[in-house]
């Protein structure tokens, strides 16, 4: 039997560590080694010539014993190109997608940026007017823009773009908070999508990975309005185009528009 594929295309910050631990504790599931540094191999221009034979072998040994490959590269998300790559590499694959309350992820990447020494910036000054710095700035040894803080809880086109790409019934999103609220539940569905056993139950499901720091829980509740605010219309948008459940995201006490 021929392994069927899919990917975890990000969103970044928005717990898929946690999930691709998940996945790989499944007794059908081989998750694409390393974790980190992530294969990403799909960013090279050249992956549609290098093609699925030497995909297969240099990150998935042995894996016609299992029933589903997966890999995790959250860069592939925005980057579309890599999107339209797996594609020609791997016209049958499925999409998963998992995406967290866009004021949680903000606040996650700015504390990730700054704890790697990337970020000088206050996180007060880094959101005092709502827009992200110019996407060309890029930092030596990061593949992509590391100060799109703002831009990347835009969920919306990723999402579309996947979605008209591989087809609705071949594109499976997750949302964070309601995974966390009920693991069994969301993974049940996930192993539904993935046709693998739905009798398994992972170990430590409890276990988050990539917690945010503490100091996220100590902000201004003015600046987390601004920013409730800054996500709400395309928050809305994403609910309405995809019947998302995102009951458990943070709205804004007071709507207001922001330029963006």
């Amino acid at each position: 039997m021929i392994p069927s594929h899919f990917l975890i295309v990000g969103g970044m910050r928005c717990g898929s560590t946690y999930l691709v631990k998940l996945l790989d504790q499944h007794s059908e599931v081989l998750m694409g080694k390393p974790f980190w540094p992530e294969p990403k191999f799909f960013l090279n221009e050249d992956s549609t010539a290098i093609g699925k034979s030497e995909y297969l072998k240099r990150y998935f040994p042995n894996y016609k014993k299992f029933k589903c490959l997966g890999e995790k590269s959250v860069n592939y998300f925005e980057m579309h190109e890599a999107g339209t790559r797996i594609k020609e590499v791997l016209p049958e694959a499925k999409i998963v997608i998992i995406l967290r309350d866009p004021v949680n992820r903000v606040i996650s990447h700015y504390w990730y940026t700054k704890n790697h020494g990337y970020e000088n910036r206050t996180i007060a000054k880094v959101f005092e007017r709502l827009k992200d710095k110019d996407p060309n700035q890029m930092v030596e040894g990061i593949s992509m823009p590391p100060y799109l803080y703002l831009t990347r809880g835009l969920y919306h086109e990723h999402v579309e773009f996947y979605m008209q790409l591989f087809g609705h019934d071949n594109v499976f999103i997750l949302i964070l908070e309601n995974l966390v609220a009920d693991p069994i539940g969301e993974l049940v569905h996930l192993w539904k999508f993935l046709a693998v056993s739905t009798d398994f139950s992972p170990n430590k499901i409890e276990q988050k990975d990539n917690e945010s720091l503490k100091e996220d829980l100590h902000l201004p509740a003015s600046l987390l309005d601004r920013l409730a605010n800054y996500f709400y219309p395309s928050n809305e948008r994403l609910r309405r185009s995809f019947g998302l459940k995102i009951q458990r995201w943070r709205k804004p006490k007071l709507l207001k528009t922001f330029s963006r």
